[in-house]
This record gives C-alpha cells, structure tokens and sequence, in this order.
C-alpha cells in the first residue's frame, strides 16, 4: 500500500474533531460512586454495624452510637476508596489494551489509540487488524473484511475503493465497519463515523471487554465466606440465647451476639481479591505486561511450560540482510555487492517485498535494495499473493514498462518448487542452507519470472530460481539468564518456529533451551501416527511448523496434564491462544485478533518479559495466601475473647466497638500491606503450583488456627490477670495486648521461610504506617479521657506497655522458631 499521496489530518485537526466527536468508544456502563455505595451497605459486617449503632441509641448511649454510626461511614469510606481503586486499576488494563490504529498524520503513518481516531482520519489496515471505526475505502488490494459481528454471516465480504475524487455516494461495497476484522489485503480508508456513531454503536455492542467474572479463586473464597457467615449467624443466635438465659436482659444480648458474629465474620476476603488481583494486574502493566484476563493473575503460578516464538521473542526480530547467494556465482556478502546476478537477486527480492511492510526481513530487504540503488523507479504494483500456510511464501505482481514481472520470495523449498533450477545449483543451494542454518542465519529463497501477461494463479508464472538471502537476528540480551530462570522454577521452554530446522537448534542452543540438538519439524507432526505424537511432543525445539498447528500442540501438552502458556501475534495464532491455559500476544508486532484472544499482551514481545510475569504472578499468589491466613489467624482471638466472658462468666471483653476499630485496623493490614509485600527468595527456585490444589490447605490452616490460638491465650491470661484488679482495667490490658499482637502477626507472616529480623531488610512502607497508626490508635484510646471512657478503658500505665508487647511477642516466638526448625523450607 502506498501512502505516499496521502496527507491525512494534522494533529491540531484531529485534537479538535476528538473535543467535537469525543473519544471512539462505545458507551459503557461504569462503576461510579453511589453504585458502589449500595453495594458496600448490602454487606453483613456494615448491617451489623447499623444494628448495633441503632441499639445502643435505644440504650441512651449515644456516644457509643455516634462512635459505631461514625466507623460504618468510614468503613464505607474505606471500601468505596479500594472498590475504586480496583476500578481504576481494571479501566486502566482496558485502556491500555485496547486496540491501536494504524493513521496517516500530516503526510506520516503512526500509531494512535483506538479512542482517538477520529471522523476524516485516514486510517490504513492490513490482514488482522480489527476495523476501529466506519470508513470508506480510497484504495485496496485482495481486500476482503469479517462481519460476522454484525451480520452473523460468517464468509469474508470483498470490498472496493470508493472514488473520492468522482464524489460518488459510498456504497456498502466500498465501506468496512467498526469490530469488523481484514481477513486478507490492505487498504486505506477515510473513517466516516466512529463511536455510538458507527453501526456497531447504534445497535450496543461491545467489542472487547475484560473478563471480570469470578475466578477459580474468588469462588473458592465466595464458598468459606458463604460458610462462615453462617456459622457466625447461627453462632450469634445461640449467645444472644445464652446470655438472656444466663444474665437476662436481650439488649445487652443481642450486643454480645453481634459482637461474636463481627469476629466470626471474614468480611476482608472478598477484598483481598479483588483488590490484589486488579492492583496485581495494574502492577504487571508497569513492565509492559498487560492482563486483559484478571484469572491469568492467580494461574501465572501454575505455568509449567511455556510455548513461545523465536522470533521477535527469542531473538530481537530485528533483522538485517548480510549474505546473498546465487544458484552459481557464489556467496557474497552485504558490504560487496557488485556482482550482477547478485544484484539481480537483491532487484527482485525488492520486487517480492512489501511496500511500507512492517515485516522485519522485507524492511530489511528494502533497506540493502535502497542503499545498493537496485530500486525502479515507475514500476507499479498489480497483484500481489499473500503468504499461507500451504505456501509460505509471497508473490508480488509489477507492471514494468510493457513487461510484466512476478517475483517470489519465502521458505527456500517453498520457492525451489515452483521454480526452474538445474539439479547440480539444487545441490548447491541446499548446500548453502544447512550451513547458513547451522550459524542460526534465517534464510529465504527468491525466484522471479517476467512476461507479457498477468495471470490469476501464481503457480502459472515461469519462475526462475535467483538465489538465496540469509538474515541475522541476534537472540535478545538476559535470553539465556531467563531461561535458568525457568528451568529452576520447575518450567519447561518450548520453542516453535517456522524456520529452518537448522535455524531454529542454533538459536535454541544460543538461548541455553535444554535437548535443542532434537528438532522436530511441522511436517513430522502433520504425518506421524497418533500413537507417536506424544513421543514428539517431549522435543523442546519445533521448526517449519504452520500457525495453525500450534493448536494441535498446545491441546496435546495441556492432555499431558501440562499447564500452557503459548504466544502468537497472528491471525491464525488466535485458535491456540484461546485454548492454552495462558495465551500471550506479543503487543508490538500483534494483531488485534491475537490481542483479543489472549489472556496476556506483551508490549515488549521479549521472552525475559514473559518470565518477569511468571515471576510476579507468583508473587502476587503467595501474597494473597498471606493475606488470607492472616485474617484467619487473626479473627480466631477476637472469636476467642467475645466468647470467654459466656464461658467464665465474666465482664464483656470485647463490643462492637471495640471490634470495630480492630477491624479498621486488620482492612488495611490485609490489603495495602500484603499486597505491598515483596516476593519470597525462593519464589523462582520451587516447582509450579498445582491448580487443582485449593488456596486453602489444611496444614496451613492449621498453622493460622494456631497462631490465632496462641494470641487468644496471651490476650486471656493478660485478661485473668489483670481481671484481679478490675474488669476495666482487664479489658484494657486484654484490648492493647490484641492489637499489639495483630502488628506482630502481620509482622512474622510477610514470610513463612524468612524469619522476623530477615524480613526487616525488605521495604515496605505500607507496613510501617500501619503499624505507627495501630500504635498511635492505642496511646489514643488509652491516654485521651474521653476515648478511655467510650471504649470502657482503664488507666493504662508505662509499664503495662511493657506487659501487653512482651506477651504480644511471646504468643508468636514458637512461629519463629518452627521456621527455623523448617530450615526456612515452610511453605504459605
């Protein structure tokens, strides 16, 4: 496609059509304020709250109503702040990956968010590009669009240019429309309309979204939450019994019944969720990796072979031409080009190159050609025969004077198949690409043909073998470091490429990829019996392999019981990229279709990126079992004290007050905190999880049970002891020495492998404020007269600090020691 004549709008235009038309997207429901805020007052923990707040009113106790009516509204402040924080964080991953649009701008081709296109752009498509807006075409080849988005017919619609110039109106033939996909050819077009204006718009659908129904996780979560709502509703009905039986009075009752429910509750889990898989997601976007899928955020830890590309993901797909060689004059290399049939090769491997191409050997191709002056100048292209997986190859068509000249480059048996070459030069030149292949060169046959017509089918053309091409595309800098990387955490590395066999064991043995010397080829796989493939499928290293069999190789690993991650950019990639356990689009060079297919998009289509969202998904997983294991642990005490003075027939411990402003303590240890923490050391050197094991195991619920225990019994013997005194004086040393112990829980679980004085060399400075605010909550509920007497406080002195932290300490030492009687092997 030439875009030469085309001009396009300039950016003070196109800035000042966006104000009039507004951004390109359809209108979308999103989540505001108010929505969120019916959503927050519908949860139990919040209803509770009201009811305890309306109790005490009926009481007469007006300031522990105002205290409790004061924490529901901040506990709805807290809670629209993280529901859209994580809006945000999910509107962010949308914007970021949703389509870019090739445009012509005052004369020059860019790329520009789909959002921005606007009425009057001239935007260019190609094979794979999803149409962002109604346009008429101004010119096409072999162009033909998908609309079964909107028609529901699935065949391919070819289309025409529109003849601007004549002013004719634009007929449908000559129009493509919004979330219609280019199945073959390029054109350029004028966009029409865009947004709710397109065809799409007026009719309400959405093309894209990101998936935000529940995970795997989330329902796991749902189910315990579900669980223990209802043990703590049933619980809270036998204390109010209880204590009416028992003491009398139902207000007071149903006070410690509520108080009991709160502490059974697990109200933060839901959050942890959603709070740690949007900001993980919005923490991967920041190296480039971005997660159209929420779920990939959880199954990242599970990947235990990764499918990838060489090229542009392995090597850097920055491809230069630097040899040539003719059927029988030799090799020459790039610098030294004065041989003619060496020229005449590089001449028609110019004639078989796309024009403005983003292919990475064409623009090399063109580059070499425009240096050496091999160009000409007035030809004009006629046809052109795009590359498939039955002909990897491409044929241009030119109109050169009175003669007509067909060129064919691509896959060098490909080409010598359809081409005249003596069978001594076919020696030679099979010669030639084993040994470029085994120096990891990639390699292309070209073969032209001239006549005096044009024909409709390119294996009617006489082609004539000129010769080969041999490219150089260095494997990417940290490749070989990545792939260690992924051996020791338990990963398999897979490469597929459709190069040569040669090609593809030099790069793989470059790259550090375990067995590379085994190479099977598409071929062997198209043709072995179904018995044999899995034996196959063991290789690491696949060449000459179409896309359209990466499906097959991806279902037959994941029927192995492996856990897939498989890249692709292309059309025909898509297929594998829905049906692996993971499918990856390299953003660069990507499609749109790919891009939508896939869980993950990659804007920096290297493989050390890939690895770093492995990495990190991994981390974000155990971040959220610490999180989660830390609100069991720490709801078992607060259980615990609502419950003692029922069982020992003492003053209330703990009222609804008083778990509230745990609560409002525990909501941003369990989230900012967590989520804040750094990964574990050994969090690339242990095998991939298991998906089928669930969050939460019975050894590690154990262990949280138990650390729970631990403090409920510090916090009651604190309680007994200093119950000799006064009950008020108990509640404060019970109350402070929980709190106390609550920081020192967070503290020993940012690592089950680490111990305490460890972890204090990674930052976190989430953990530090809040643990000064859950200090500062304690000097001010003990040493302000007026909180002391809402909360019920007695007088706290100097060294009942000492008491409360050193029995805080002691009821978590034994968690430190077994990590070290571990030898820091136990796992979250």
């Amino acid at each position: 496609m030439r875009i030469e004549h085309l001009v396009g709008l300039d950016e003070r235009e196109a800035a000042k059509r966006l104000r009039e038309y507004g951004p390109n997207e359809l209108a979308s429901e999103r989540k505001n304020t108010f929505k969120i805020f019916l959503s927050v007052i519908r949860e139990p923990m919040l209803l509770l709250l009201l009811v305890a707040a309306s109790i005490y009113a009926i009481l007469g106790e007006s300031s522990e109503a105002i205290l409790l009516l004061g924490s529901a509204l901040l506990v709805i402040a807290i809670n629209i702040v993280q529901d859209v924080r994580s809006s945000r964080a999910v509107q962010a991953l949308k914007e970021l990956t949703s389509p870019r649009v090739r445009v012509v701008r005052s004369g020059s081709e860019q790329k520009i968010p789909s959002r921005e296109l606007v009425p009057g752009d001239i935007m260019l498509l190609s094979e794979g590009d999803r149409v962002c807006g109604d346009a008429a075409l101004l010119t096409a080849m072999n162009f033909m669009t998908d609309e079964s988005l909107l028609t529901g017919e699935s065949l391919p619609v070819p289309k025409t240019p529109w003849d601007e110039v004549a002013g004719n109106a634009v007929e449908e033939s000559n129009k493509v429309f919004s979330g219609s996909l280019v199945v073959d050819g390029t054109a350029s077009t004028r966009v029409l309309h865009t947004g709710s204006l397109t065809e799409i718009g007026k009719i309400g659908k959405a093309l894209s979204s990101i998936e935000t129904g529940k995970t795997p996780l989330e329902a796991q979560t749902a189910a315990l939450v579900r669980r223990l709502a209802i043990a703590g509703l049933a619980a809270c009905v036998i204390v109010v019994f209880a204590y009416h039986s028992l003491r009398g009075g139902w207000m007071p009752a149903i006070l410690a019944g509520i108080a009991l429910a709160m502490a059974l509750l697990p109200e933060e889990f839901p959050v942890v969720l959603s709070v740690f898989l949007a900001l993980g997601a919005k923490k991967l976007s920041n190296f480039g990796i971005l997660v159209r899928r929420l779920s990939a955020v959880e199954a990242l830890g599970t990947v235990t072979t990764l499918c990838v590309d060489k090229t542009g993901t392995i090597t850097k797909n920055e491809m230069s031409l630097i040899e040539i060689a003719t059927p029988m004059g030799g090799i020459h290399t790039s610098r030294d080009l004065t041989d003619e049939a060496a020229l005449g090769l590089l001449q028609a491997a110019w004639y078989s190159s796309r024009p403005n191409s983003f292919d990475p050997m064409d623009k090399a191709v063109l580059a070499l050609a425009n240096e050496k002056e091999a160009i000409i100048a007035g030809d004009s292209l006629l046809d052109q025969f795009p590359i498939t997986p039955e002909c990897p190859a491409l044929t241009q068509v030119w109109q050169s004077g009175e003669e007509i000249v067909a060129a064919i480059k691509g896959a060098p048996e490909t080409v010598l198949a359809v081409s005249k070459i003596s069978s001594e030069a076919r020696e030679g030149v099979q010669q030639t690409i084993t040994a470029w292949a085994a120096r990891g060169l990639r390699v292309l046959a070209v073969a032209m043909a001239r006549g005096d017509r044009q024909e409709t089918d390119r294996n009617a053309y006489p082609f004539q073998f000129l010769g080969l091409l041999a490219f150089a595309d260095p494997i990417r800098d940290g490749i070989p470091e990545a792939v260690r990387e992924c051996y020791a955490a338990g990963i398999r590395i897979v490469m597929i490429t459709g190069d040569h066999p040669e090609t593809a064991r030099a790069i793989a043995e470059q790259a550090g990829i375990a067995n590379a010397e085994v190479v099977v080829t598409g071929r062997e796989l198209r043709e072995a019996p179904e018995e044999s493939l899995p034996r196959l499928l063991r290789a690491n290293v696949f060449a000459r392999v179409a896309p359209t069999q990466k499906l097959a190789i991806v279902q037959a690993l994941q029927k192995a019981g492996e856990i897939a991650v498989m890249t692709g950019d292309g059309v025909n990639d898509a297929p594998a990229l829905k049906a692996a356990d993971i499918g990856v689009a390299m953003g660069g060079r990507g499609t749109d279709v790919a891009r939508e297919a896939a869980a993950v998009v990659l804007t920096h289509d290297d493989f050390p990126s890939l690895v770093m969202a492995v990495r990190l998904g991994r981390k974000t997983y155990d971040n959220i079992k610490k999180a989660m294991y830390y609100v069991i642990a720490v709801h078992v005490p607060i259980a615990g004290l609502a419950l003692i003075p029922l069982l020992f027939g003492t003053a209330i411990i703990l009222q609804p007050i008083h778990i509230v402003l745990l609560e409002l303590l525990i909501d941003p240890m369990s989230t900012l905190v967590f989520q804040s923490e750094g990964e574990e050391h050994d969090v690339m050197n242990r095998a991939p999880r298991d998906p089928r094991v669930p969050i939460f195991q019975r050894s590690s619920i154990v262990l949280a049970f138990a650390q729970g225990i631990s403090i409920l019994l510090v916090c009651s013997l604190i309680y007994f002891w200093g119950n000799r005194t006064s009950p008020v004086e108990a509640r404060t040393l019970a109350f402070v020495t929980l709190i106390i112990s609550n920081l020192c829980l967070a503290l020993v679980n940012r690592s089950w492998s680490m111990v305490f004085l460890e972890t204090l060399r990674i930052p976190n400075r989430s953990l530090w404020v809040v643990i000064g605010l859950g200090l500062a909550v304690i000097a001010a509920i003990t040493q302000v007269p007026a909180l002391a007497s809402l909360f019920e406080f007695g007088p706290f002195h100097l060294h009942d600090w000492l008491y409360c932290s050193l029995a805080a300490a002691f009821g978590l030492t034994w968690f430190e020691l077994l990590k070290l009687a571990s030898h820091r092997k136990l796992r979250i």
